[in-house]
């Protein structure tokens, strides 16, 4: 990997913890779609195909995330945006009976360390009209990919795409500067202090042969309730649904 790829002088950001990992994960098993942030918007054919696509190009080209390039300099990942990068938004007209297998083969491998980390894929068929987008986990979460939608909607109606109240790339720097700043250790050693003696769940590193499927599981939750519940013992609702994780993973691995 080259730190200055294609000539590109963009300021660099560090990689935050999260995302290295997610990013050594993808690099040693590059075949696999685990980290592929895969979403899908149907509209009627009422919807304006070219003006939606043009209102997701603006889009596109306002924010900066849409473009990052991860490279290797001296020793360390960083990010950054490559402005030579191009996200193109083809339009493809099928019957509506080939839509399932399209977006099918639509997700497909990254290759991290090459490949622009979005794809976007504007779908006509004669009942409806469909956006896929593809981007590498990387750079995107699900819940920014179903944000796009609220931004879309706006931009197709006029308005201005909002201003980034905090982009991933200024993200990572503060977590790289809290953490020379000692910030983690005293955080690490609170933690430490509380959970010393506390057994993990392990579950086997290998439990099939087969290479698995990447399977998303949907169902509904009380949001009020949960929030409700988790303002009351005070701790947040990611910290619910981690310890609700290891008890199926305790289960699981029958410990």
């Amino acid at each position: 990997m080259n730190g200055n790829a294609g000539g590109n002088l963009q300021k660099k950001y560090p990689l935050s913890k999260v995302q290295r990992g997610i990013y050594f994960e993808s690099i040693q098993s590059p075949e696999l779609t685990n980290y592929n942030t895969g979403y899908k918007m149907r509209f009627s054919r009422r919807i304006d195909t070219q003006k939606l696509r043009q209102a997701l190009l603006k889009i596109v080209n306002t924010y900066p995330v849409f473009r990052t390039r991860v490279c290797e300099e001296n020793g360390q990942l960083l990010q950054y945006e490559d402005t030579s990068i191009h996200i193109a938004v083809p339009v493809e007209k099928i019957p509506d009976e080939q839509v399932e297998e399209r977006i099918r083969t639509f997700i497909r491998p990254f290759a991290i360390d090459r490949d622009p980390l979005t794809r976007f894929l504007l779908l006509e068929t004669p009942k409806a009209v469909w956006l896929l987008q593809d981007m590498h986990h990387v750079i995107c979460d699900m819940s920014s990919a179903a944000q796009l939608k609220n931004v879309l909607e706006a931009v197709y109606n006029g308005q201005e795409p909002p201003e980034e109240v905090m982009s991933l790339y200024a993200y990572a720097q503060r977590e790289k500067e809290q953490q020379d700043a000692g910030w983690y250790e005293a955080d690490a050693a609170y933690y430490r202090e509380h959970f010393q003696g506390a057994a993990a769940s392990r579950l086997p590193e290998r439990l099939s042969e087969n290479t698995g499927a990447h399977r998303i599981l949907k169902f509904p939750a009380d949001k009020a309730g949960i929030d409700s519940f988790c303002r009351e013992q005070q701790f947040s609702a990611v910290w619910l649904f981690m310890a609700a994780f290891e008890l199926v993973v305790a289960r699981l691995s029958r410990e």
